[in-house]
């Protein structure tokens, strides 16, 4: 039998998945109409503009939730479930999956953050 942790684990798990699936999805819109927008001129720029500026802020009202959520729900369950080893290699696995030319995108606006 299953407990209720860990039914509760897998729903969370899925919950955070979907998130980022539509995070990495509506990311890539942006850039697709920020590549657009590069190139267009008058009525164009201007209708691209506004709809940039839309889908952004509606991205915006959604990760800004995920985000605490993930602090809030996720981080908690992690570290309940897993000891400090294993959230150590989990976390440089990730690390490590991040290619160097955007790692060095993370860092450039990280490392400045960190001194204040």
């Amino acid at each position: 039998m299953v407990s209720n942790a860990a039914l509760a684990a897998h729903a969370l798990q899925r919950e955070i998945e979907a998130a980022h699936h539509r995070s990495e999805a509506t990311m890539a819109h942006l850039h697709r109409l920020a590549e657009r927008l590069a190139h267009a001129e008058g009525a164009e720029a201007i209708a691209l503009v506004r709809t940039f500026y839309l889908d952004l802020a509606d991205f915006a009202s959604f990760y800004l939730p995920h985000l605490r959520d993930e602090e809030d729900r996720a981080m908690p369950a992690l570290n309940a479930a897993m000891s400090n080893d294993e959230l150590a290699a989990v976390t440089a696995q990730i690390r490590g999956s991040v290619a160097p030319t955007d790692m060095c995108i993370f860092i450039r606006y990280m490392v400045p953050a960190m001194n204040d």
